[in-house]
């Protein structure tokens, strides 16, 4: 595509002033750069966020481009492909659904970037109090619960350990 950035033949046209003699020569351009940030290890049925930044050949930004991510492994990507902003960078949404090693492929204007990423099979939420940040009122005992999941499947018969930084627990370790 002449005259757009990226990676990819250009032609170059040399004229004499004044005449219709010319020559043109396909050349090959090189430098622009693509990198994918995020997280190195996302949970599992987690929502985690990754920016593909794109640069031309000087290091610039290169904006308005669309960018497409992909997951070798077949975890779940929102918003792909996005294009980019003015800081020539694209965010996308990447849920944890197949438990282990993953690569995710980033491509935008020919060239393409990776990165190796884990996702962990292994979930444990506090499912009550029901809210983070819950207000219970003191001197009376509140359940606490928790669920831990492998690859979205209950696990049974596993010591759970609690701690807390106030009040007193009833016991600081239960089975599943």
């Amino acid at each position: 595509h002449p005259g757009e950035p990226g990676a990819g033949p250009d032609l170059v046209r040399a004229t004499v002033q004044g005449s219709p003699v010319q020559a043109v020569r396909t050349i090959q351009v090189a430098g622009t750069a693509i990198s994918i940030n995020g997280p190195q290890t996302i949970a599992f049925s987690v929502l985690s966020t990754y920016t593909v930044s794109v640069r031309d050949s000087a290091s610039q930004p290169v904006p308005n481009v669309p960018v497409t991510l992909t997951s070798a492994s077949g975890n779940a990507i929102a918003t792909s492909p996005a294009f980019t902003n003015s800081l020539g960078q694209a965010s996308f949404s990447v849920t944890g659904g197949v438990g282990g090693a993953d690569t995710l492929t980033a491509s935008a204007l020919g060239v393409s970037a990776t990165r190796a990423i884990a996702v962990s099979g292994t979930q444990l939420e506090f499912i009550g109090p029901e809210e983070d940040g819950a207000e219970l009122p003191v001197g009376a005992a509140h359940p606490v619960r928790v669920r831990l999941r492998t690859n979205g499947n209950p696990v049974a018969n596993t010591m759970i350990d609690f701690t807390t930084t106030r009040g007193t627990l009833s016991a600081t370790s239960a089975m599943t």
